[in-house]
Protein backbone atom coordinates (compact mmCIF):
# COMPACT_ATOMS: atom_id res chain seq x y z
CA UNK A 1 0.00 0.00 0.00
CA UNK A 2 1.09 3.43 -1.02
CA UNK A 3 1.37 5.39 1.67
CA UNK A 4 1.02 9.54 1.24
CA UNK A 5 4.01 12.15 2.90
CA UNK A 6 2.06 15.10 2.15
CA UNK A 7 1.00 16.52 5.76
CA UNK A 8 -1.57 18.05 7.00
CA UNK A 9 1.01 21.01 7.55
CA UNK A 10 2.68 20.82 4.17
CA UNK A 11 -0.97 20.69 2.55
CA UNK A 12 -1.99 23.86 4.25
CA UNK A 13 1.48 25.76 2.86
CA UNK A 14 0.45 24.56 -0.58
CA UNK A 15 -3.60 25.71 -0.46
CA UNK A 16 -2.04 29.25 1.18
CA UNK A 17 0.52 29.61 -1.19
CA UNK A 18 -2.08 28.66 -4.23
CA UNK A 19 -4.80 31.08 -3.03
CA UNK A 20 -1.68 33.65 -3.06
CA UNK A 21 -0.58 32.71 -6.70
CA UNK A 22 -4.33 33.01 -7.78
CA UNK A 23 -4.65 36.55 -6.38
CA UNK A 24 -1.54 37.62 -7.86
CA UNK A 25 -2.28 36.06 -10.98
CA UNK A 26 -5.19 38.69 -11.35
CA UNK A 27 -3.67 42.30 -11.02
CA UNK A 28 -6.12 44.21 -10.13
CA UNK A 29 -5.75 47.50 -10.15
CA UNK A 30 -4.88 49.20 -6.72
CA UNK A 31 -6.98 48.94 -3.95
CA UNK A 32 -8.01 52.66 -2.47
CA UNK A 33 -5.98 51.39 0.92
CA UNK A 34 -3.21 50.10 -1.03
CA UNK A 35 -2.82 53.66 -2.30
CA UNK A 36 -3.34 55.59 0.69
CA UNK A 37 -0.57 53.70 2.60
CA UNK A 38 1.41 54.27 -0.20
CA UNK A 39 0.90 57.59 -0.33
CA UNK A 40 1.38 58.55 3.22
CA UNK A 41 4.83 56.51 2.99
CA UNK A 42 5.93 58.73 0.15
CA UNK A 43 4.56 62.17 1.95
CA UNK A 44 6.97 60.77 5.17
CA UNK A 45 9.85 60.18 2.69
CA UNK A 46 9.41 63.74 0.97
CA UNK A 47 9.04 65.46 4.80
CA UNK A 48 5.86 66.35 4.14
CA UNK A 49 4.05 64.67 6.80
CA UNK A 50 4.72 67.15 9.09
CA UNK A 51 2.33 70.07 7.79
CA UNK A 52 -0.48 68.31 5.64
CA UNK A 53 -1.86 65.75 8.36
CA UNK A 54 -2.84 63.23 5.92
CA UNK A 55 -1.63 60.26 8.11
CA UNK A 56 -2.94 61.79 11.16
CA UNK A 57 -6.31 59.63 11.01
CA UNK A 58 -4.69 56.19 10.36
CA UNK A 59 -5.26 53.31 12.29
CA UNK A 60 -1.54 52.62 13.04
CA UNK A 61 1.59 54.40 12.70
CA UNK A 62 2.50 55.66 9.17
CA UNK A 63 6.46 55.30 10.41
CA UNK A 64 5.60 51.07 10.02
CA UNK A 65 3.56 49.71 7.31
CA UNK A 66 3.35 52.68 4.71
CA UNK A 67 6.79 54.04 4.87
CA UNK A 68 7.90 50.46 4.55
CA UNK A 69 5.53 49.80 1.67
CA UNK A 70 6.62 52.87 -0.09
CA UNK A 71 9.91 51.63 -0.28
CA UNK A 72 9.08 48.20 -1.53
CA UNK A 73 6.53 49.73 -3.92
CA UNK A 74 9.55 52.16 -5.26
CA UNK A 75 11.32 49.87 -6.66
CA UNK A 76 8.59 46.91 -7.23
CA UNK A 77 6.02 48.09 -7.83
CA UNK A 78 2.54 47.32 -6.41
CA UNK A 79 3.11 43.68 -6.65
CA UNK A 80 6.03 44.20 -4.79
CA UNK A 81 4.13 45.77 -1.86
CA UNK A 82 1.25 42.58 -2.22
CA UNK A 83 4.36 40.61 -1.94
CA UNK A 84 5.46 41.68 1.14
CA UNK A 85 2.05 41.30 2.73
CA UNK A 86 2.30 37.82 1.64
CA UNK A 87 5.77 37.33 3.26
CA UNK A 88 4.13 38.89 6.60
CA UNK A 89 1.63 36.61 6.43
CA UNK A 90 3.62 33.47 5.57
CA UNK A 91 5.67 34.28 8.78
CA UNK A 92 2.13 34.52 10.70
CA UNK A 93 1.11 30.97 9.74
CA UNK A 94 4.46 29.54 10.71
CA UNK A 95 4.53 31.16 14.21
CA UNK A 96 0.70 30.14 14.71
CA UNK A 97 1.64 26.54 14.12
CA UNK A 98 4.64 26.99 16.35
CA UNK A 99 2.15 28.36 19.24
CA UNK A 100 -0.48 25.98 18.36
CA UNK A 101 1.71 22.92 18.75
CA UNK A 102 3.29 24.25 21.86
CA UNK A 103 0.03 25.36 23.15
CA UNK A 104 -1.85 21.74 22.58
CA UNK A 105 -0.22 19.28 20.48
CA UNK A 106 1.02 18.59 16.29
CA UNK A 107 -2.60 17.44 15.65
CA UNK A 108 -4.41 20.45 16.32
CA UNK A 109 -1.65 22.37 15.23
CA UNK A 110 -1.73 21.28 11.48
CA UNK A 111 -5.42 21.02 11.58
CA UNK A 112 -5.70 24.81 12.63
CA UNK A 113 -2.91 25.67 10.39
CA UNK A 114 -4.85 24.18 7.61
CA UNK A 115 -8.22 25.89 8.80
CA UNK A 116 -6.83 29.32 8.93
CA UNK A 117 -4.02 28.89 5.99
CA UNK A 118 -7.45 28.77 4.13
CA UNK A 119 -9.92 31.29 5.37
CA UNK A 120 -11.01 33.71 2.72
CA UNK A 121 -9.69 36.64 5.39
CA UNK A 122 -6.19 35.48 5.52
CA UNK A 123 -5.61 34.85 1.88
CA UNK A 124 -7.11 38.57 1.27
CA UNK A 125 -4.90 39.90 3.48
CA UNK A 126 -2.17 38.37 2.26
CA UNK A 127 -2.48 39.83 -1.15
CA UNK A 128 -3.70 43.64 -0.54
CA UNK A 129 -0.74 45.42 0.50
CA UNK A 130 -2.09 47.07 3.79
CA UNK A 131 -0.79 46.78 7.40
CA UNK A 132 -3.05 43.63 8.70
CA UNK A 133 -0.65 41.25 7.69
CA UNK A 134 2.36 43.06 9.81
CA UNK A 135 0.60 43.48 12.75
CA UNK A 136 -0.71 39.96 12.87
CA UNK A 137 2.76 38.88 12.02
CA UNK A 138 3.87 41.14 15.17
CA UNK A 139 1.27 40.13 17.33
CA UNK A 140 1.67 36.23 16.77
CA UNK A 141 5.11 36.45 16.85
CA UNK A 142 4.91 38.16 20.27
CA UNK A 143 2.75 35.99 21.43
CA UNK A 144 5.14 32.99 20.70
CA UNK A 145 7.66 34.60 22.14
CA UNK A 146 5.39 35.69 25.40
CA UNK A 147 5.14 31.45 25.77
CA UNK A 148 8.53 31.11 26.22
CA UNK A 149 8.98 33.68 28.65
CA UNK A 150 11.01 36.12 26.97
CA UNK A 151 9.61 39.31 28.02
CA UNK A 152 11.73 41.76 25.71
CA UNK A 153 11.44 40.12 22.41
CA UNK A 154 7.84 39.27 23.18
CA UNK A 155 7.29 42.87 24.36
CA UNK A 156 9.19 44.45 21.29
CA UNK A 157 7.06 41.99 18.68
CA UNK A 158 3.84 43.29 20.84
CA UNK A 159 4.71 46.85 20.51
CA UNK A 160 5.38 46.84 16.93
CA UNK A 161 2.14 45.03 16.19
CA UNK A 162 0.09 47.50 18.05
CA UNK A 163 2.03 50.40 16.66
CA UNK A 164 1.66 48.82 13.11
CA UNK A 165 -2.37 48.67 13.69
CA UNK A 166 -3.68 50.20 17.10
CA UNK A 167 -6.42 48.15 16.90
CA UNK A 168 -4.44 44.99 18.07
CA UNK A 169 -4.39 46.72 21.53
CA UNK A 170 -7.49 44.62 21.41
CA UNK A 171 -5.55 41.25 21.41
CA UNK A 172 -3.80 41.54 24.28
CA UNK A 173 -6.86 40.36 26.93
CA UNK A 174 -6.35 37.09 25.06
CA UNK A 175 -2.93 36.97 25.97
CA UNK A 176 -3.54 37.85 29.18
CA UNK A 177 -6.08 35.36 29.81
CA UNK A 178 -4.50 32.20 28.46
CA UNK A 179 -1.50 33.22 30.51
CA UNK A 180 -3.66 33.15 33.78
CA UNK A 181 -5.51 29.79 32.50
CA UNK A 182 -2.72 28.08 32.07
CA UNK A 183 -0.69 28.56 35.05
Amino acid sequence: MLKSKISIKNLSFVVFISGIIFQLSNFPAPFVDEALYVNAGKRIQNGMYLYDGYSNWFNGSPFIWPLLSSVIHEYFGLVGSRILASIFTFISLIYFWKLTNHLFNKSIADWSLLLLSSNFYVISFAFIAVYDSMALCFFIMGYYFFQFEKPKTSALLLSLGIFTKYAMIGMLPILFIQSYITK
